[in-house]
């Protein structure tokens, strides 16, 4: 019927669900890119996060901030402080990637006041949720796990199944931490239970493949191994993220299975992947890996220790966080 506000929305809808069912980014981007073109200057906050959301899959940080940016500056002019906390929440998560944390933690305490000021539950509950992570990065387990569990109960009650899954992940990844692997590991499958039905597979993939690093660290190989190999066919082909983190994991397997030389080419193959993207604080954790087991070999990888001093010199506690999973396992 020419209704180009009606067509703009459906076109950013497909472009989500082309995006998390079915990690098909080039698709997902032209639908978004349409839809964006349609979309009056006031009526494009949705499809502006949509493409900043596949910008960050694509590990193009430049173009993620730019649409987040941009979507943020929109909340801002229409005075929606509920649109306002979801941008500035995403540009939060987006710098405590870059390890820049100090920015981070300012701009998701910030999206909380602007969740309260707003009335709106869902902002609150992607506020807290990230304010949780941003804990959890910096190893304040009990700050961390507070937020997260309000934000779980927020996302219960409004059926939230994707946000849902994430958030119970997080709270694993605080149990991990804890050393309570028992509760991890339920809160994991509680997480993939949860993320199956609606066939989701960006946060999916990252839940399987924690649960088979935990699995792993309490030996109980072959369901970990199943888990990672599922990991890896679950994750989108263009998530660079995911890409690398479910490698790294299937890389712990084979150490536990003694099969050292497949290992290193998984975590090689996982820096390779996240190198230049900005995920800084995952590729610390990969390289904090790979350093561990060359170390474990009798060998030094000038470029890995190079690399690692550079993060070091960046943000040390930051660092230390990342990188202590890899000394617990060892």
């Amino acid at each position: 019927m020419g209704d180009n506000e009606i067509e703009g929305n459906a076109l950013t809808a497909l472009a989500e669900m082309t995006l998390n069912r079915l990690g098909d980014i080039p698709r997902a981007k032209e639908l978004a890119e349409r839809g964006l073109l349609l979309l009056g200057p006031n009526s494009r906050f949705r499809c502006l996060m949509v493409c900043g959301a596949i910008a960050r899959w694509q590990g193009a940080r430049e173009e993620h901030e730019r649409y987040v940016q941009e979507a943020l500056e929109l909340a801002q002019r229409l005075d929606r402080a509920d649109l306002e906390a979801q941008a500035t929440r995403t540009l939060a998560e987006t710098y405590s990637t870059q390890l820049r944390y100090a920015e981070a933690r300012a701009l998701a305490a910030h999206a909380l006041q602007l969740a309260e000021q707003s009335g709106s539950v869902h902002a609150r509950a992607l506020a807290l949720a990230e304010n949780g992570h941003l804990h959890l990065c910096l190893g304040d387990l009990n700050e961390a796990a507070v937020a997260l569990e309000e934000a779980l109960g927020l996302y219960v009650d409004m059926g939230a199944s994707l946000d849902r899954g994430r958030t119970l992940m997080r709270l694993a990844e605080v149990a991990v931490h804890r050393g309570e692997y028992t509760n991890a590991k339920e809160l994991l499958r509680e997480s993939i239970r949860v993320l199956k039905p609606i066939e989701d597979r960006g946060t999916l993939c990252e839940s399987q493949r924690t649960l088979a690093d935990v699995l792993t660290e309490q030996g109980e190989l072959d369901e970990a191994e199943r888990l990672a190999l599922e990991a890896m066919e679950t994750v989108g082909p263009h998530d660079v993220s995911s890409q690398a983190s479910t490698r790294t994991s299937l890389a712990f397997v084979r150490v536990a299975q003694g099969r050292e030389d497949e290992a290193e080419a998984l975590m090689r193959e996982a820096w390779a992947r996240i190198e230049g993207t900005g995920y800084l604080a995952l590729e610390a954790a990969i390289l904090g890996e790979l350093d561990q087991l060359l170390r474990a070999r009798g060998r030094l990888d000038n470029a890995v220790t190079a690399r690692l001093a550079v993060f070091a010199a960046v943000t040390p506690r930051a660092l230390e966080f990342a990188t202590s999973v890899a000394r617990v396992r060892r």
